[in-house]
Order: C-alpha cells, then structure tokens, then sequence
C-alpha cells in the first residue's frame, strides 16, 4: 500500500473515532454522541471538525444539542449554531448562537437566552452559565418569572445551588398574588425561600380593590393604592407574607399617610406596625408614640394604637367639615397608650389608658367657648359626626375649664407637654418611569 494514502486513511479514522476520556481529564473531554455528518480539516496547524444534523454532545452532566456545531479540539472548545438546547439536570438553556468552553466549563451566547430551572425562567439579551459553579449571568433586558413573582432587570446573577437571583439596574417587580409592585437599584432575591432584599431607591405599590354598596345602583369597585417609599426594602412572601420597610420611610395610602424609620406590614393579619419615631397622620388626625399600629378592615382603617409617650392631636373646628378653623387651636389626648376607633373613614372613639389627659377646644355653634382639660387614669371619648360628642373619665379625675377670655390669643399657652404639630406629612413620590409600569397616584 502507498504509505501517504495510509496516512491519509489513519488521519480520518482517528477523527471519526469517538473520543474516549484520557486519565485525568474525564471532566473536561466532550464527547460526540450523535451526528448526521462530520468534517474534520486542519487549519494553521489547528484541528477541528463540523458536525451537521441532530447533533448531540455531552461533557461529563452536561448535554448538548444542537443543529450545527463547529468543535476545535485542540482548544477543548464548540460553537454551537441552531436551537441550541444545554441541560444540566434540571436546568436546560436554550439559545440559537453560543459557545461552549470545554476546560472552564462555560456556556457563553450573545444572542438571546432562556434558562429554565424548575419552575423558574430566566431570558435576557445575552448571557452565559458556568456547568461547575452553577452560577449564570445575564444581561440586557433580562426577566426572572416564577409562579408568584416576576423580576425585570438590565443584569442579574443567578446562583443556582442557593437559588440567589441578584439583580441591578432599575430593577422592576411583580408580585403576583399580592398585586404589589416594587422599584429600586438593586435587588437580591431568594427564589426557594421566597425573601426579596431591595435596595437604592425603593419603591412598592401595592393595589387592594373593594366593593362599595350605593342605594338603588349597582356596586362600584374601588381601587385603595399604597405607596411606600424608604432606605431598603424586603418582602417576604412565605407563610407570613411580610413587606418590611426601613430608613426614612414614607407611606400614603388614601387617607393616611406615615414617616417612620421601620415599618411592617403583615398581609394575612392587615395591619401595619410603625416604630422608630413614627408619625400617622389620617385624615385631620396626627398620632405620634415610640410605636403604632394600625388596622385595616376592607381597605380602610379601622383602628390606630398607639403605644408609650402617645399623643393625638387634630385640627380644632367648630363643625367637621370647616376649613381651616381657628388658628392655634387643636384637640390633644395624650397617654400610654393611645386607641382610635374608625368607623369607614370617620373617627368615633379614642380611648386612652394610663395617666391620660384630654384638651378640647369648645364652640357655642359657631361661636368660640374656651377649652377643657381633663386628665385621669383611663379616658373614653366618643365622637358623633366626627366631632367630640362625650368625655368619660374614670380613676383621679381632675377637670379644669376655661373660660373664651382667658385663652383668645394665647392658644399655644394652653397645649398640652407632648404637643407638637408635624408639617412634614409627605406627598405623594414621583416615580421614574418604567419600561413595564407608570406607577398611577390614587
């Protein structure tokens, strides 16, 4: 036989031979399992081979398959072209252009990915997955979606072994059953645990809906949005179903509005703790104390306590639908512990407990008549039409009147140790735009 044309015959048999593992190198090997044709060549002295059709290959866990692959054996590395689907357990990438690097183990495409992993999926512009640390990046519009929340950000890091999801980049939320919505720089997300961390300009919108009943007409829906704006933000959507707000937080919801430095809201539960120097103003009402907490019943508030160094306060008014009344004069109770009762919209009861006192400016009709103090150990005050209607006392009572002449002019004399009456109620946020949502003021 012609030595050159056993040569020849020696060359494409050991390219059509499947590449079997070399000690030592069983992890890094990529093995051709399928093909409907391959074409080895060398190039500058570089070895590679096209493989064409249904082709599948795999690297240790790793499968690969795909419509065409270009494989260069000598740098261990394949580009794939054509429905490219990678699976490692059970996670599967899909993309139509990428590249595997056999020796570090990446998966790398520019074009666009999907990885779905369980029942999380993941699709961006561009990304890559390491197969060994089981760590993908994505960039360029990038979306996490799973059965209760979607994410959308520019970049995003997902950890598979933790199921950590980090993403930057006027990052965008949506939760599902909650129909809350959140904005902010960065986002570290727990998919497994069901706890978000969000952080650089936080923002959630959460929208609640009731039926009114109306006389002779058919219910109307009502949308109750709330707002809160704060220094960090986290939710928590697992049994508890916490959202956790904190650093200079801000809240509007209808009538109320709120600063505090650490607010919880517990959803199953509907009601609101505030602590760290919070204030609630609802309505012409404003309550401060070391902590409040409000409840909501159907979307509205149905009761306020608040507790040590309490103290309520509201703009005084012959009739409640005045504006404004007299200058200088506002209805105070202070106490430990401070409860306000709502009925719909319209405050019917405050009750305080421990060393309360009461200040209420009074009215002849419209005509001014002085102001009333009283203090005792508990204190029950009842409200008809939204005005001061009865004050009961029980335990040291002590009650003092006096009379128009004495307090015209000198109001502020009369206002009880704790007043102090807070202008910083806040407005609603202005909300950047966003490429999903234009967050809507009430």
């Amino acid at each position: 036989m012609n030595p050159r044309f056993f040569l020849i015959l020696c060359g494409i048999a050991i390219l059509l031979l499947p590449q079997f593992p070399l000690r030592g190198q069983d992890a890094k090997l990529m093995v051709v399992e399928h093909a409907d044709s391959l074409v080895g060549k060398t190039i500058d002295g570089e070895a590679f081979r096209e493989l064409i059709g249904r082709v599948r290959l795999r690297q240790d866990n790793v499968a690969i398959q795909c419509d065409r692959a270009i494989q260069h054996l000598d740098r261990n590395e394949v580009e794939l072209l054509g429905n490219v689907v990678i699976t490692q357990d059970t996670l599967t990438l899909k993309t139509q252009h990428g590249l595997y690097f056999g020796n570090t183990r990446l998966a790398r495409s520019s074009a666009p990915i999907e990885v779905n992993d369980g029942s999380t999926t993941l699709t961006a512009a561009s990304g890559e997955y390491d197969v060994s640390t089981k760590i993908a990046v994505f960039t360029g519009n990038v979306t996490v979606d799973d059965p209760d929340m979607r994410i959308h950000a520019h970049h995003l890091v997902y950890e598979r072994d933790s199921s950590k999801a980090i993403a930057t980049g006027k990052v965008e939320i949506d939760f599902k059953q909650d129909n809350a919505f959140m904005l902010g720089d960065s986002v570290v997300q727990y998919l497994r645990r069901k706890v978000t961390f969000i952080t650089g300009n936080p923002y959630l919108r959460q929208v609640d809906s009731t039926f009114i009943e109306r006389t002779n007409a058919p219910d109307s829906l009502r949308l109750d949005t709330l707002h809160v704006v704060s220094g960090r933000m986290e939710a928590h959507r697992d049994s508890t179903n916490t959202f956790i707000a904190r650093d200079s937080v801000r809240i509007l919801r209808g009538d109320l509005a709120a600063r505090a430095d650490l607010v919880m809201m517990f959803r199953n539960d509907s009601l609101a703790v505030l602590r760290h120097d919070p204030v609630v103003w609802y309505r012409d009402n404003q309550i401060t104390a070391d902590s409040i907490a409000v409840t909501f019943s159907r979307n509205a508030v149905e009761k306020m306590e608040a507790h040590r160094e309490a103290f309520a306060a509201s703009k005084s008014k012959p009739e409640p639908g005045d504006t404004p009344g007299p200058p200088g004069r506002f209805d105070q109770t202070e106490g430990n512990v401070i409860t306000m009762f709502f009925d719909g919209h319209t405050l019917h009861r405050i009750e305080i407990v421990g060393s309360a006192i009461s200040l209420y400016w009074l009215y002849d009709g419209r005509a001014l008549n002085g102001v009333r103090r009283e203090s005792g150990d508990r204190m029950v005050i009842s409200f008809k039409e939204g005005k001061a209607d009865a004050i009961r006392t029980a335990g040291g009572v002590e009650g003092v009147y006096y009379p128009e002449k004495l307090v015209r002019n000198r109001e502020s004399s009369f206002n009880l140790e704790g007043f102090h009456w807070r202008t910083d109620r806040p407005g609603y946020p202005d909300i950047p735009s966003s490429s999903q949502h234009q967050p809507a003021k009430p």
